[in-house]
């Protein structure tokens, strides 16, 4: 994942828009077809349904 995009995603969870990072993060995999381990998915998925997001939001991060 570019630089950029964590350093975005790093500000935006120190202001607390946790619901922006998280849509942040999953464009970021999705547009970089960035690959995730099963345990990263597990957890981005927890946190996800964790925050309430849509599950459609989610769904970028099935392996």
């Amino acid at each position: 994942m570019p630089n950029k995009d964590i350093e975005t995603i790093e500000e935006y969870l120190e202001h607390g828009e946790w619901g922006i990072a998280f849509e942040v993060l999953r464009s970021a995999i999705e547009s970089d077809k960035t690959t995730i381990s099963h345990n990263d998915y597990i957890q981005i998925k927890e946190i996800g349904k964790y925050m309430g997001m849509d599950k459609d939001l989610r769904e970028v991060f099935e392996v």
